[in-house]
């Protein structure tokens, strides 16, 4: 099995522009919901205005007037996790929905199985083309073990503003994740700093040169697996020989946690002066049709939600009739709920009522209707084959019938009357 991770850079802040897309672009820092909580994420202009992480809320509003703080919303990374999950099963057999890695959890990244038979660069591409709809930018690792297919992903970097199309997907052959792994930094691997500053000062820097270590070494990582890496932590609560995920070849790291699903599939998106609201509406339509997609459902029943300045929500139900997979049908239908937008700040669409949606087969084709003389041939003929003529007490014309047998031979049968088999003659 291969396994591909979608790695998702500075994860907090791309949920936020996913969840304002007027964001995209600009001066921006994330912190904590609380006072004088310190910044968590910053876009790369925030950082050029001098936004460092950790520095407190009050002191980065400081620094620039273009700056716009706001608080980490853990309701749409949760969202934006499901989404993009429940959209990959389109193209995937399974789906782990992963974790957070990197420093401080800054990243994310997801897992899904390659289908058998399609190479790595092809899925990588469909997965980022499928993922970049939902208006997230990653970075795509294939090898045969989570950890591997992370590290290939991890190394990727972006050229300006934006990751090169080109080297935005990283394969690992089959059977080359130690070599891949080798020259890597041994800060890759979940393991304490100060362990890994006593391991440096021996001379061991590298994975592979933590590999070759004679067992034991610094024994297993309790929790660091479950698809999360590069020291962020882990809830599944088993163990994970690091030594064997500096080699490639941990059984841990190539079990994948199938993704169950949300119980109720919702979108949501902000509106400002700069995005329109029918824009917001093409958008929740074009997200929530890949998610339909990747479920195999389609719409039955939704409930559209529109929030105003003042904190207000009208909410209206909506039964689909026919049901509803298209990205265009749904929008259309969110637009004539929409009606007036003035005032309107925020959007969100749950899905309350489903019906299973796949291809549906064709009806095998019905034959034409016959003639009455055909059909009194093929009666007659039926009556024939049933009752064969030398069964109703005479012989064919040739005076014998003849039977098939194995390999194609022939053989006289003797003549056989009705009357001899009756009274046993």
């Amino acid at each position: 099995m291969r396994i591909a991770c979608i790695h998702i850079p500075q994860f907090a802040l791309q949920a936020a522009n996913r969840q304002d897309p007027s964001l995209t672009g600009k001066a921006v820092a994330l912190s904590v919901a609380a006072p004088g909580a310190p910044v968590v994420a910053y876009s790369r202009q925030a950082y050029a205005l001098g936004v460092r992480a950790g520095m407190s809320a009050p002191v980065a509003r400081h620094l620039s007037s273009e700056l716009q703080v706001i608080a980490e919303s853990h309701a749409a990374e949760r969202e934006l996790v499901a989404a993009i999950a429940e959209s990959l099963l389109a193209i995937a057999p399974m789906v782990d929905r992963g974790g957070r890695t990197g420093p401080n959890g800054l990243h994310y990244a997801l897992y899904c199985e390659v289908p058998a038979g399609t190479r790595g660069a092809t899925f990588g591409a469909r997965a980022r083309e499928l993922v970049a709809a939902h208006g997230v930018s990653v970075r795509i690792g294939i090898a045969d073990d989570k950890f591997t297919a992370w590290a290939a992903a991890s190394q990727i970097r972006s050229s300006g503003t934006r990751i090169d199309d080109v080297a935005a997907v990283v394969s690992v052959p089959r059977g080359g994740a130690a070599a891949f792994l080798a020259p890597l930094p041994l800060s890759m691997l979940p393991i304490s700093p100060e362990v890994q500053h006593m391991l440096s000062a021996l001379g061991v820097k590298t994975l592979g040169e933590f590999a070759a270590l004679p067992e034991p070494t610094t024994g297993s990582a309790a929790g660091t697996g479950g698809g999360t890496f590069g020291g962020a932590a882990s809830d599944d609560g088993f163990g994970m020989d690091l030594q064997a995920l500096a080699r490639g070849d941990s059984r841990e790291a190539a079990r994948l946690i199938p993704y169950r699903g949300r119980a109720v599939t919702s979108e949501s998106i902000t509106i400002t002066p700069e995005h329109s609201a029918a824009a917001a509406i093409g958008m929740l339509a074009e997200r929530l049709a890949l998610v339909l997609k990747g479920r195999g459902e389609a719409a039955a029943q939704i409930r559209f939600k529109v929030r105003k300045a003042d904190d207000s929500v009208r909410s209206v139900e909506l039964i689909l009739v026919p049901t509803v997979v298209d990205a265009s049908v749904l929008a259309d239908r969110l637009g004539a709920c929409l009606g007036d937008a003035g005032g309107a700040v925020g959007l969100s669409v749950e899905v309350v009522g489903v019906s299973l949606h796949g291809p549906v087969a064709e009806p095998a084709p019905m034959a034409p209707p016959q003639e009455p003389a055909e059909i009194m041939d093929s009666l007659e003929h039926g009556f024939q084959l049933a009752l064969p003529t030398s069964e109703l007490g005479y012989n064919a014309p040739d005076g014998h019938r003849y039977r098939r047998m194995r390999r194609g031979k022939q053989r006289r049968r003797s003549e056989v009357t009705a009357q001899s088999r009756l009274f046993g003659g």
